[in-house]
C-alpha cells in the first residue's frame, strides 16, 4: 500500500515497480496548481499554475496575451505593417460605402452578424498578402460570402458612387 502525496489516502499501485505517487488523476492534477499568487500583468490574486518561463497570469490576461501573440504573428506572416493609429469602424465604413457590397452591389444589412453569409465584412482592395495595408483607402464593405469567394483574387478598384 502507498500513500497519496496530495491527499494522504492509501492506495494500491497497479505494479510494485510503478512510480505512481497519487491515488487518482484528480489528485495529480490538483497538485500541479501552484499556490495562489499575483498575476504578472494586473496583480490580481490567482491560483493558476505558473506557465513557461515562470510567468503566472490570470485567465483574462492569459487570453489577452494569447490574442495579441496570434495577432502579431498573423501580421508578420502576411508581411503587413501593424494597423494605423486611425482605425475605421464598421459603422464608418458602412456609411462611407452607403451599406452596399462593393463586389455584388447589393445592400448589406448592418444588423446581421458573423457567421451569417450576408453579414458585413471589411474587404481589402489590395490584399494584405499582396502588400496591401489596413488603411481606410484600401478597405471596402462586402458581404461575408462575396469576400470569401473573392479570397485573395487580385486587386479590385473601389467603384465611384455619384
Amino acid at each position: 500500500m502507498r500513500t497519496c502525496v496530495f491527499c494522504s489516502a492509501s492506495f494500491k499501485a497497479p505494479k510494485p515497480s510503478s512510480p505512481m505517487r497519487y491515488c487518482s488523476v484528480g489528485c495529480a492534477n490538483r497538485s500541479k496548481i501552484a499556490a495562489p499568487g499575483p498575476c504578472m500583468d494586473c496583480g490580481v490574486e490567482t491560483g493558476r499554475k505558473v506557465g513557461r518561463g515562470g510567468i503566472r497570469r490570470c485567465q483574462d490576461c492569459q487570453s489577452r496575451n494569447r490574442r495579441n501573440h496570434y495577432r502579431h504573428k498573423n501580421y508578420q506572416r502576411r508581411h503587413a505593417t501593424p494597423p494605423p493609429s486611425r482605425r475605421i469602424t464598421m459603422a464608418e465604413l458602412g456609411e462611407r460605402d452607403s451599406w452596399r457590397c462593393h463586389l455584388c452591389r447589393r445592400k448589406v444589412n448592418p444588423v446581421l452578424e458573423s457567421p451569417h453569409d450576408l453579414s458585413k465584412t471589411m474587404d481589402h482592395l489590395v490584399p494584405i498578402a499582396d502588400g496591401g495595408d489596413h488603411e481606410p483607402a484600401n478597405l471596402a464593405l462586402a458581404h461575408r460570402i462575396c469576400n470569401t469567394r473573392r479570397s485573395t483574387g487580385g486587386v479590385v478598384q473601389l467603384a465611384l458612387i455619384g
